[in-house]
């Protein structure tokens, strides 16, 4: 059964955390970023559905395959999160997962909704090229495509004092 941990249980989840790249994932769940987070079931943690609200979005962490979220999520979406979206005069959200093995709880979940898929860029140092975009791909299917797997991000100094 879903449910909503009380921020003191937030470390619950940690152990799903622990491989997520998402830093804002990982900010809600050691407290130092707000949020909130509903668990597929509170005594066996296997899935997670974090509400980032600094990025008024969600997050699916976890294992896709869980058994609650495949079937419950669709539902309690529209009971629970659905009110509170439409209270915050919010018509649309984003919710992002980390690969495509969640494209089959997005679809469920949004019932008959239409889905917009896009990719996400992600900004890392590079101590050789300065900051690499590393392109994510998105998890449902979306008309967009990337042209490169890198792109190099110039500083402005490069991309105006270097030589060609």
């Amino acid at each position: 059964m879903i449910t909503e941990l009380n921020q003191l249980e937030f470390d619950k989840v940690k152990h799903l955390t622990d491989s997520c790249r998402n830093i804002e994932v990982r900010a809600v769940v050691s407290g130092l970023n707000p949020g909130r987070i509903y668990v597929d079931d509170a005594t066996n943690i296997t899935a997670a559905l974090i509400w980032i609200q600094g990025h008024s979005g969600f997050q699916l962490i976890g294992d896709a395959k869980s058994i609650p979220f495949r079937n419950e999520l669709h539902g309690w979406m529209k009971k629970h999160i659905e009110p509170e979206l439409l209270h915050l005069h919010m018509q649309s959200v984003e919710i992002g997962v980390s690969d495509g093995d969640w494209e089959e709880v997005i679809e469920h979940m949004s019932g008959s909704r239409e889905l917009a898929g896009d990719i996400q860029h992600v900004f890392i140092p590079s101590s050789v090229n300065g900051w690499i975009n590393t392109i994510s791909q998105p998890a449902c299917s979306s008309p967009y495509s990337p042209q490169y797997d890198n792109v190099r991000v110039l500083s402005i100094e490069e991309a105006l004092l270097e030589e060609k």
